[in-house]
């Protein structure tokens, strides 16, 4: 079980917390069954009278060069399609969606209209002043890109500079503007039967100095429900609320999240320093490349692994080949069996296939060291008996109708329905053309 336990230690420093809460319950497990079988198959098993030479492991090379040429084949087609795989993040693929289900999302849909993702734009600030003078940048961006369907509470209480800026262009404008305006109204109220200068307060009001507004007149208001939706203030009981820059103060500004308004949100964390984007692309654009980089890593040191295990056990290179050919051969079938399905790998091929690896090493192991021993030809029955075992175990959830299980099966069907026959029939061959050879 060498190589099975070996795929698993490597399993423990992924980045992925679920993935190590497998590896350590597989680890787990996979011992304590080593540790009963050497204590228990011995006491329980009938001791047989010692094999005789004659029934010595004696391979089957008849048509080696065909089942060498196939196995080729195999390898060629997989290294063909693994490279047009796209690894598939959306975790509702392995959900199991019923007909009522899907009827229920056609009616809501068609009631409420199509379901759309929302971004969530946290504009923060230690500040409620900094706060909204961010909040304000970003509605300006968006609006700036023509992006429609935001929710924000820019337009109803913008921040101190935007303010200042708006007092500073009223005052221009109506500075230049003033006289012409308070000369045509009165003008038309005199037509209309009022006296005139009727107008004189309006406008005495209108010209005096604008000031900035102070927040808390809204907030405190009938619109505080509205407002306190979108802003998160500091805890009035002393305890300290802040994300992880330290900021005490969060405003919150809703967008669509589409292919076409993530270009501009992803920019905005960027351009406007205390803003961050939430949305669900992001996140799953994110688990993505985190799980591709998480696999690409741990595959790479459990080949790694495996090879340094397999040299310092054989220490020749043909054994090692030997023993790494139902690998080799598990995972071209997966990935022939799931470029003729969908071209997709999702977490649950992830998952299933390390098992399988390590499954198939294990077979290798066990028909190298019955060649290079002389074990008796029943190796071969033992191999059959764990094989047919693991694909009756697991093959029947290719009945199942929950994708995640029917996945889980028809993935260790593919793998091992590979690796069991190439380690028959391919593993001996390859050590005994390397014997006659040596």
């Amino acid at each position: 079980m060498n190589g099975y336990l070996g795929v698993f230690v490597v399993l423990l420093f992924s980045e992925v917390p679920s993935h190590r809460q497998m590896a350590a319950l597989a680890i787990t497990g996979v011992f304590l069954a080593v540790v009963l079988a050497w204590m228990l198959v011995p006491t329980l098993a009938t001791r047989k009278p010692r094999i005789s030479k004659e029934e010595h492991l004696k391979p089957n090379l008849r048509y080696s060069k065909s089942k060498l040429i196939l196995w080729g084949l195999l390898l060629f087609a997989g290294a063909l399609v693994w490279s047009r795989l796209h690894y598939n993040g959306n975790l509702q693929t392995l959900d199991m969606v019923t007909p009522k289900i899907k009827a229920d999302e056609a009616h809501f849909r068609a009631t409420w209209g199509p379901a759309g993702d929302e971004a969530f734009i946290l504009a923060s600030g230690t500040t409620l002043s900094q706060a909204l003078d961010r909040n304000d940048r970003v509605y300006d961006e968006l609006q700036r890109h023509s992006i429609s369907g935001l929710r924000s509470i820019s337009p109803i209480l913008p921040g101190p500079c935007l303010q200042e800026h708006n007092i500073t262009n009223w005052n221009v404008f109506w500075e230049k503007q003033r006289a012409g305006v308070e000369k045509e109204i009165d003008r038309i109220g005199t037509e209309l039967g009022f006296i005139s200068g009727a107008f004189s307060p309006f406008f005495e009001w209108l010209s005096a100095k604008p000031v900035i507004l102070d927040p808390s007149v809204l907030i405190s208001g009938p619109l505080s429900p509205l407002i306190c939706s979108m802003l998160r203030l500091p805890d009035e009981h002393g305890i300290k609320n802040q994300d992880n820059n330290g900021h005490e103060i969060l405003i919150t500004t809703i967008a669509p999240d589409t292919p076409d308004t993530w270009p501009v949100l992803k920019k905005l964390q960027g351009q406007i320093p205390g803003v961050a984007v939430l949305s669900n692309s992001k996140w799953r654009s994110n688990i993505e490349t985190l799980v591709r980089h998480d696999v690409t890593r741990l595959s790479i040191a459990a080949g790694i692994l495996i090879v340094c295990l397999m040299w310092f056990f054989f220490q020749r290179p043909m054994p090692v080949l030997a023993a790494l050919a139902p690998v080799l051969s598990a995972l071209s079938s997966m990935a022939v069996f799931n470029y003729l399905c969908n071209k997709d790998i999702n977490l649950m091929h992830i998952l299933i296939g390390i098992m399988v690896i390590g499954i198939s090493v294990d077979y290798g192991i066990f028909v190298v060291c019955a060649f290079q021993r002389a074990i008796s030809k029943t190796t071969f029955f033992a191999v059959s008996m764990c094989a047919v075992s693991t694909l009756s175990g697991f093959g029947v959830l290719t009945l199942a109708e929950h994708p995640a299980l029917h996945t889980l099966g028809a993935t260790v069907l593919a793998g091992i329905g590979a690796a069991w026959p190439t380690a028959l029939w391919i593993t001996p061959v390859i050590l005994k053309r390397w014997k006659v050879e040596a």
